[in-house]
Parts: C-alpha cells; sequence; structure tokens
C-alpha cells in the first residue's frame, strides 16, 4: 500500500435503476457529508442541517444552525467568507464535473415549529374540546 492517506472522492455514478430525479438528492447528501467534514477541520460553529441541490448540481442551498452559544449572524459570515475554500474541500471530497456553488441559509424549521406549537396552544380551549 503507498504512504498516500488521501480519501478517494465520493463516486456518484448512475446506476440503471435510478430515476435522474434521484441524483440531486444523492449529490447533496455527498456534498452535506463533505462539508460537515470541512467545517469541522476548520472549526466552525456550525451543523449542517440539510442541503438542496439545483437540478443543474452547479448551485447548493446549504442549510446551518450555529452550534450552541453561537450567534447566527457572525456563522452566515463567516460562511460566506469560508465558501470559496469550503467549496474546494467539497470538490476534492465528491466527484463531480462542475463543483457547486455554495449558498448558506440558517435553517429556521425549529423556530417555524414553535411558532406553530405556539399558536395551536392559544387557539381557546372550547375550541379544542369540540373536536373529541
Amino acid at each position: 500500500m503507498s504512504g498516500n492517506s488521501r480519501k478517494k472522492p465520493l463516486s456518484l455514478a448512475v446506476s440503471p435503476i435510478s430515476s435522474p430525479a434521484a441524483r440531486p438528492k444523492r449529490v447533496a447528501s455527498a456534498v452535506q457529508r463533505a462539508l460537515a467534514d470541512a467545517l469541522r477541520k476548520k472549526d466552525l460553529p456550525a451543523t449542517v442541517i440539510s442541503v438542496q441541490m439545483s437540478a443543474c448540481l452547479r448551485q447548493a442551498r446549504v442549510y446551518v444552525l450555529p452550534s450552541v452559544g453561537g450567534s447566527a449572524e457572525t456563522l452566515l459570515e463567516q460562511l460566506q467568507k469560508q465558501a470559496p475554500s469550503l467549496r474546494c474541500a467539497v470538490g476534492k471530497g465528491v466527484a463531480l464535473r462542475y463543483v457547486p456553488e455554495l449558498r448558506f441559509f440558517l435553517d429556521d424549521t425549529f423556530a417555524r415549529g414553535a411558532r406553530i406549537d405556539a399558536l395551536l396552544k392559544a387557539l381557546p380551549e372550547s375550541r379544542n374540546s369540540e373536536d373529541s
């Protein structure tokens, strides 16, 4: 075995059974793993929640949350500054013809869920008992 310790890029070859619509999902999953590794190596306080790829696979919408105690605005600024090096890390970790442009967004799923929960709790009690 040679002394080369570099990981082999993930291959995303299309199997004859899978549909073309499944490819963006597979690529998104591979990009998410590569980004998570890169963020860990760069000690950036973020968690990659999900990645959504465009149909052409040239853009990636990356949804992140700051780690405990981190500021969301500061995190987005850091990620935007680090975007070129993170894109390079994705290119090394995932075998693609074109490395996608990374666009970072805060994941607000938990905030929306909490808002919906608060709205449901605010409903009058009599309305809840009528449904039963």
